[in-house]
């Protein structure tokens, strides 16, 4: 699990040598996944569908929390349902500038970026070849 994190970390850092700025290679909530262990592929190429549902979730949840903390009534159906419409707007939003950010920088498949990492990573692995 640990080796997988850190493929994902390596892919990351190829993403920034490729012109991707740091704060969209390697968000540090997924540094944080990382670092326990979690192998998480970079915001940029995550699984679409998945990704969006849990962000649109999370999302929601920290919306909802701080419309709470400023309503202080109760837990209305109308603050559960606005704050799920307004993490998943937002979640769809975030998606829909990944993919464009994508395809504006013009970046690999997903295939290509893990398979340099794996390549590197056998490289160091090996040693340096004389």
């Amino acid at each position: 699990m640990k080796a997988q994190a850190k493929t994902m970390q390596g892919c990351a850092y190829e993403l920034m040598q490729l012109g991707v700025a740091r704060q969209w290679a390697m968000p540090p909530v997924h540094r944080a996944l990382w670092r326990m262990g979690i192998p998480i592929r970079p915001p940029l190429y995550a699984d679409s569908i998945l990704s969006t549902v849990v962000e649109g979730v999370v999302l929601a949840g920290f919306w909802a929390l701080g419309m709470r903390l400023i309503d202080r009534d109760s837990m209305s159906t109308g603050l559960i349902v606005g704050s799920l419409v307004f993490g998943f707007w937002l979640a769809i939003f975030n998606r829909w500038q990944m993919v464009r950010l994508r395809r504006r920088m013009q970046l690999p498949e997903w295939t290509v970026i893990l398979s340099l990492t794996e390549s590197k990573r056998q490289e160091a692995q090996s040693g340096p070849r004389e």
